[in-house]
């Protein structure tokens, strides 16, 4: 039987069409082999062809792609150049983009991170390998910047943390600012140093409480006799404390509490007071109070580089007003009178309109922060003054 012409035609072109439309459903596939050395764990994983508008589907599937494991992905053979773009988040949220990836079947693709790179190594089947650079870039929220600098203890920090002074009796507890940390707490001394104690090298407040033997009485018999025993007391605890390390006593004042008698007494101390000499002398602040019968007396002693001291000194004294120790005990007696041996320390009137603890008592205009200017100027006190360069330290 003949087939008619125009019907021959007519399986002719449906056999080209379908054909052709066959051709367009099977593209071809390539599979390639991805490692990951980036040091760090995959979370997304995206490929695709150069150009394309988009990254394409996530290849992972959900599955964390662990450091050093491997994964096969298969890929459309539908870029010309046979190149494609990866792009991968880890799981701290750092990304690692790579364009223009030279892709055959069966290449094997490493990537890797250096510090603050990345780059892929991809093996063809045949062939020597190529390292392709990518872009690194920390995650929007975890991008690493410069550590916070920790802050230096403020006259202003909030008294947040506690300890029981050891050996207290009664149990004396101690508040202190989060800016500062316990060095050591025994045989009745809690020293404390500031946190961040690399810009803050020099500097420590120390609480001590000492038990006290037949002064009560002393301390009954009102102010003036309470100054003379207070003083006794501060020059008994210069000479065990401090030794040949006290330098000068520059001034002195004297308190009345209400629920204690207390005195504060600013010195000059031998650099060698820190284990790591400073060179130079550096400034002390003692203040001691006593709380009445029963009570131990309590201590507390800053020291610092001159620019520093006054800080320490009031947050010393804020952690002495925290103090919870006084109890019913008051000062309201009568004074006897007795001076007990004089004003051992030229004590210094508080309530002067133009007093000021930090000076030289017997200098009115003297600047509490050194006054290089001054006739009777202390060489102790301004690294600025020109007598002071022999002692070869710049502030």
């Amino acid at each position: 039987m003949k087939i008619p012409k125009n019907l021959f035609l007519l399986i002719l072109v449906t056999a080209m069409i379908l054909s052709i439309f066959s051709g367009c459903g099977e593209s071809k596939k390539l599979t390639v082999m991805l490692e990951n050395n980036l040091g760090y764990d995959i979370e997304e994983l995206y490929i695709n062809v150069s150009n394309a508008k988009d990254w394409g589907e996530l290849r992972n599937s959900g599955k964390i792609l662990r450091d050093g494991s491997k994964i096969s992905l298969t890929l459309s053979d539908s870029s010309a150049a046979g190149e494609y773009d990866l792009y991968a988040v880890d799981t701290d949220g750092d990304s690692y983009t790579f364009f223009d990836l030279p892709l055959t079947d069966g290449a094997k693709i490493a990537l890797v991170a250096g510090s603050d790179s990345c780059e892929a190594v991809i093996t063809p089947k045949k062939g020597d390998s190529i390292t392709i650079p990518g872009s690194f870039a920390y995650g929007e929220s975890l991008e690493p910047t410069e550590p916070a600098p920790i802050p230096l203890p403020d006259k202003t920090d909030e008294l947040s943390q506690s300890v029981v002074v050891a050996g207290s009796n009664p149990e004396l507890t101690v508040y202190y600012p989060s800016s500062m940390k316990v060095l050591e707490n025994e045989d009745q001394v809690v020293t404390l140093d500031a946190v961040n104690d690399v810009d803050e090298l020099y500097t420590n407040i120390y609480i001590n409480v000492v038990d006290l033997n037949n002064y009560d009485d002393n301390f009954a018999a009102g102010e003036t006799m309470a100054k003379t025993t207070l003083d006794a007391m501060a020059d008994q605890l210069f000479e065990n404390s401090f030794g040949d390390l006290l330098i000068q006593i520059i001034g002195a004042e004297f308190e009345n509490g209400g629920d204690y008698y207390g005195a504060t007494y600013y010195t000059w101390l031998s650099g060698a007071y820190f284990e790591e000499n400073p060179g130079v002398p550096v400034r002390g602040v003692m203040q001691i109070r006593y709380y009445g019968p029963g009570k131990q007396l309590v201590v507390a002693h800053c020291a610092a580089h001159e620019n520093r001291i006054q800080t320490y000194f009031e947050i010393a004294r804020n952690m002495l007003d925290a103090l919870d120790y006084g109890g019913d005990w008051s000062t309201a007696v009568p004074d006897s009178g007795n001076s007990g041996g004089g004003n051992y320390y030229n004590w210094s009137d508080p309530g002067d309109s133009d007093y000021d603890p930090w000076s030289d008592p017997g200098d009115w205009d003297y600047d509490p922060w050194s006054d290089p200017g001054d006739s009777d100027y202390d060489p102790w006190s301004d690294p600025g003054d020109g007598d002071y360069g022999d002692q070869g330290y710049d502030y």
